[in-house]
């Protein structure tokens, strides 16, 4: 059994640039793949969320299962195909923001190699974000040069052997504050935790997040930092 992987990523917020020791910074939102609540709650088919969704392959389901995670609770909806079921829109539209969203699909195709029916599955996860996105006041530019005199700049000539990638993971709250801000991923040197930590907690103030009502709401980030060996 294979099992098909769709490699289109939605990212809704991103700013990359590369700097001095050939380091590299991308600042995003805590996702891979990202669904907005208003476009959930107005899908009606599983492709109105799932990007190149392969229909057109699908000769047979077997289950098509939808689990929500939100507020410290699942709920699992299923499916008979395609269309959404009345207890997956119900799921659905019960979330809240940053709730996990997994689809999984279970079904036959026409192999086209050998003219066999084979079984396949799909497996994708999303996380729901704001309609609008948290935003730094006065753009990439301005996040470019702040990150380069606050971050990179003070740990030039402080970087490890070893070192590959750092991850500071923050949120940006209501007011636009900073908040929550710690290391996920150590870089191996303390200082230069501590160092790209501080500058992040120093941001300015953003511009926060809203909601499809317009109503501002906290958003979570994750703020790298690598070698640029490799990076997309």
């Amino acid at each position: 059994m294979k099992q098909l992987i769709l490699t289109s990523v939605t990212i809704l917020f991103i700013s990359t640039a590369t700097f001095s020791q050939n380091l590299r910074y991308e600042l995003h939102g805590a996702y891979q793949r990202a669904v907005k609540k208003g476009a959930l709650e107005k899908a009606k088919f599983i492709s109105d969320i799932i990007p190149d969704y392969p229909e057109s392959w699908i000769m047979e389901y077997d289950s098509v299962d939808i689990e929500v995670t939100s507020g410290g609770k699942t709920m699992k909806a299923r499916g008979k195909n395609n269309i959404l079921s009345q207890e997956q829109k119900e799921a659905l539209n019960q979330i809240d923001l940053a709730a996990y969203i997994a689809i999984n699909v279970h079904y036959k195709y026409n192999n086209v190699l050998d003219s066999h029916i084979e079984k396949n599955k799909l497996n994708i996860t999303f996380r729901v974000v704001p309609e609008v996105e948290a935003e730094f006041v006065g753009g990439k530019e301005k996040l470019d040069n702040y990150i380069k005199e606050k971050g990179i700049d003070k740990i030039a000539g402080k970087i490890p052997k070893q070192f590959s990638e750092v991850i500071v993971s923050f949120t940006v709250n209501e007011t636009g504050e900073i908040t929550d801000a710690s290391v996920f991923k150590t870089s191996g040197s303390d200082k230069v935790d501590k160092l790209l930590l501080d500058a992040i907690k120093a941001m300015p103030k953003w511009k926060p997040a809203e909601n499809g009502n317009g109503k501002k709401v906290k958003q979570e980030f994750e703020f790298s930092v690598n070698s640029g060996m490799g990076g997309c």
